[in-house]
């Protein structure tokens, strides 16, 4: 995941109104050049397969194909750009300098190697919490569709979280999707201050609706906030399914179906 620091879209959008030319032309400018400054990456403990922000704050979300979910803090390294590298005109110049001039230069040189590999070697740990949300799911066996073709077979194979979605409305929820055809609800706040295991008695977990789908679930999209109550799913086999978000977990079964 590589980010590049922005400013708030909403308040430039609510401010171009009321800046004159020039200013326009100066926020141009400075919004181009953020665009092109890069961060370090952020290393998941296993190959992720779906990611979402978190509305306000720097926190990302990472389904792995593991099963588990992680929580990634990147405002450490969001603040940090990385150093440009040495231009073509430096270099030369560099090549150019008496004996004396690269004696110096190569003891430079040889000091930013070892700061730069002090610093990867220090590499900011950004993970803040490791859930094993659908770890323990029975992934869905390859089925024939209608049509005749197999869904995905391979990629139905071993437990995996393949949809992650943040409550667009307050993100006091995160809500997840297995390719077992299970669908969760768990407590941001929780999510992102503590780790789990499957079995442990602490959870984040809000509810769980098993085997909401007979394949696996590879999309989770919530409805505008006039009916921010109201998820979809969508899944290998191309069903989708409508959820009002007030009535799963009621019931043992898939109360939340409509």
């Amino acid at each position: 995941v590589i980010l590049t620091p922005s400013s708030s879209s909403s308040s430039s959008q609510q401010s171009s109104h009321t800046l004159s030319p020039q200013e326009r032309e100066r926020e141009r400018k400075n919004k181009n050049k953020m665009a092109g400054v890069a961060v370090d990456p952020i290393t998941c403990s296993d190959q992720p397969l779906c990611i979402s922000f978190h509305p306000t704050r720097d926190i990302v979300a990472a389904g792995l194909v593991d099963g588990t979910l992680e929580v990634h803090d990147f405002s450490s390294i969001a603040n940090k750009p990385k150093p440009p590298k040495p231009s073509k005109k430096m270099q030369l110049d560099s090549d150019s300098d008496d004996d004396s001039d690269t004696d110096e230069l190569q003891k430079a040189k040889i000091t930013s190697n070892a700061v730069e590999a002090n610093s990867d070697s220090e590499e900011e740990d950004t993970i803040q919490s490791t859930l094993e949300i659908h770890t323990a799911e029975k992934p869905s066996s390859s089925s024939t569709s209608a049509h005749g073709s197999a869904s995905l077979g391979k990629a139905t194979q071993n437990p995996s979280c393949r949809a992650v979605l943040f409550d667009s409305v307050d993100a006091t929820q995160i809500y997840t999707c297995g390719n077992g055809g299970g669908l969760c609800a768990l407590d941001t706040e929780l999510a992102c201050s503590m780790s789990y295991t499957h079995g442990d008695v602490k959870t984040p977990i809000l509810w769980r609706m098993e085997n909401s789908h007979k394949t696996g679930i590879n999309k989770v999209f919530q409805l505008p906030p006039s009916a921010s109550s109201l998820l979809v799913t969508g899944d290998d086999e191309g069903v989708v399914k409508l959820w009002d978000t007030r009535m799963c977990g009621n019931t043992p079964k898939k109360s939340g179906f409509d």
